[in-house]
């Protein structure tokens, strides 16, 4: 049975889930965007209402419109706009059309690695995952207890389970990636559901 999201918005300006709204984090030209100085690695953004319990999923169309990759934060136990300070779970999206787990601010082996001596850079199949700057995909991460699983643009792309020492529960956000070079990831179209 298909149930209605408990939750919906365009992102295009401040809603029910209470975003962030800094230097960092802003509502403009019809999107949230997560703004990255050249000095910062990551940038993230929370929405500040309730934790969000165990067994959820969580889409959104992600554009990264400079910088390096972009995604979702969820079971954060605080909000931090650093995210080495934020106990949280991960899934970034690169413009090279791949991803990664970093669950329970772990790095948590993919199971599409083509690179034997990293486990954790992940290939999807083929034209699951759209590539290059300024092209959209629409990400969904659906969370069942220390299970993960990530959907690219309809595909099931991968798995991956969260360390057992790993909190469950926490608040959710978006996260933009420079590498030490200026980012700005655009967010649109938050749909979430209990699962």
């Amino acid at each position: 049975m298909c149930h209605p999201a408990l939750f919906t918005s365009a992102l295009d300006q401040q809603d029910g889930l209470q975003w962030d709204e800094n230097k960092q984090c802003s509502f403009q030209q019809g999107s949230y965007h997560v703004l990255l100085p050249a000095t910062t690695y990551v940038a993230q953004c929370f929405a500040h209402v309730s934790p969000f319990g165990p067994n959820f999923a969580l889409q959104v169309d992600i554009t990264v419109l400079k910088g390096y990759s972009g995604g979702l934060v969820f079971r954060a136990v605080t909000f931090s706009p650093n995210w080495e300070n934020v106990n949280s779970s991960r899934v970034p999206i690169d413009i090279w059309g791949q991803y990664n787990f970093y669950l329970g601010s772990t790095n948590v082996a993919c199971h599409l690695s083509n690179n034997s001596s990293n486990p954790y850079y992940c290939h999807p199949p083929n034209g699951t995952i759209n590539y290059g700057l300024e092209v959209t995909n629409t990400m969904m991460v659906i969370a069942l207890g220390p299970h993960v699983y990530l959907y690219v643009n309809g595909h099931f792309i991968d798995q991956g389970q969260v360390p057992a020492s790993s909190p469950l529960t926490g608040f959710l956000g978006v996260f933009a990636n420079g590498y030490h070079s200026t980012a700005d990831g655009s967010f649109r179209h938050i749909r979430i559901w209990k699962i």
